[in-house]
């Protein structure tokens, strides 16, 4: 058995670092991908690309046939001044009211940020919740949408809530720590 059994995958936040290390380790499952700008780029066999955002959320998203839904969609920053609750929770919601046909299961991208400042050692998902900054509110916000859609729903719900990704198209951990070095400030323990 694969990843998520004999399902489909709806997936929100494909040109994302961690949407683009699912679509590469996917196997055969197919995939029914949101994306704001294809990009004219290589989708792959078995990747049914769905031009949209979580603000207009087409019905072509929705296989006619079982899927769970990898929500990886999240502002991660806040370049425009507009905040993070309208795409982070305001469009988790849109997105799971808009569930259509046999959806078996949410899965959520989170953070540990919603455990508040490091180090992180020893915590478990029963952790007290302690964010601290405007992103790391609104996945928390986020995440309370989604489980509460899968109690009302019946839905299967799992939130991750990795630490630090490094990987092929990190755009903010190894850069940041760059600078840092390059100040002069010591990185790590």
């Amino acid at each position: 058995m694969g990843l998520v059994g004999g399902f489909g995958v709806v997936l929100t936040g494909a040109t994302g670092m961690v949407g683009q290390a699912f679509l590469r380790q996917r196997g055969a499952h197919p995939v029914h991908a949101l994306v704001r700008s294809p990009d004219g780029r290589d989708w792959g066999e078995g990747v049914h690309v769905v031009r949209g955002d979580l603000h207009g959320i087409p019905d072509a998203l929705f296989p006619p046939y079982p899927y769970v839904v990898l929500h990886l969609a999240m502002k991660q920053r806040d370049t425009d001044g507009t905040g993070f609750e309208r795409t982070n929770v305001d469009g988790t919601r849109r997105l799971l009211t808009r569930l259509q046909g046999d959806c078996r299961g949410v899965l959520l991208g989170s953070s540990m940020s919603v455990y508040g400042s490091g180090p992180h050692r020893g915590v478990k998902e029963e952790h007290p919740l302690r964010p601290i900054t405007a992103l790391a509110r609104s996945r928390v916000a986020a995440e309370d949408v989604v489980m509460e859609h899968a109690v009302r729903n019946g839905l299967h719900a799992a939130l991750l809530r990795p630490r630090f990704l490094l990987g092929r198209g990190d755009r903010f951990v190894l850069p940041a720590m760059v600078k840092l070095l390059k100040r002069g400030v010591q990185v790590g323990g």
